[in-house]
């Protein structure tokens, strides 16, 4: 989302109005926001790529979805899309297919299954699936390593926690004054806070 985007949000959400395309009148509106987002927001603001007073103004109850290799129900998963996309039929599961369907690290999660599924019972014309019917299974992405920036800011240090912890103390947890102590810019102070845990309770 754009940065000037964001800011008409935000007063969105502040203002509780909207003025409509060819209007010049406000209509108040009445509004709870549930957002989403695959993205790091910390580290967008962090950035400077998403805006800190929206972050806080969106981040309420806040829901972590885990990954689908990292479900304990991924075999109920796996029958309950079956069902789905055989629309009930009978379908029986090869201990081989088993195998594979619960080894692979999914890394197009559910999407992934489901297609994977959908496949499998289209070649499976007897509605058994062996391993022969699953397609292809894309291999899980290696993260990229980001480039060594080069600057000292960015380099872990054990005891520089326990340096920021205390001056942001110091500062009554006030970001320039923190920033201005330690000698490093606020935009550096924002990604250390992110490294180490401390973005939530900084304000």
């Amino acid at each position: 989302m754009p940065l000037a985007i964001q800011a008409r949000l935000l007063r969105l959400l502040e203002e509780k109005e909207i003025v409509p395309l060819g209007s010049n009148t406000p209509v108040p509106v009445d509004v709870r926001v549930i957002s989403a987002t695959h993205r790091d927001l910390e580290a967008l603001v962090a950035d400077g790529a998403f805006r800190m007073d929206l972050f806080y103004r969106l981040n309420g109850v806040a829901l972590t979805m885990p990954p689908l290799r990292a479900r304990a129900d991924r075999a109920a998963l796996i029958e309950q899309l079956c069902r789905e996309e055989s629309n009930d039929a009978a379908i029986t599961i090869d201990q081989d297919a088993w195998a594979i369907l619960l080894a692979h690290d999914w890394p197009g999660n559910i999407r992934e299954l489901r297609n994977a599924l959908r496949t499998a019972i289209a070649f499976a014309e007897d509605g058994r699936i062996g391993p022969a019917h699953l397609p292809r299974l894309a291999p899980r992405p290696n993260p990229a390593t980001p480039p060594d920036s080069g600057h000292a800011d960015d380099r872990a240090d054990p005891g520089e926690r326990g340096q920021i912890l205390a001056e942001l103390e110091r500062q009554h947890w006030r970001i320039a004054g923190t920033a201005s102590a330690l000698g490093i810019s606020r935009n550096t102070l924002y990604r250390k806070l992110h490294r180490y845990g401390l973005m939530r309770v900084a304000q």
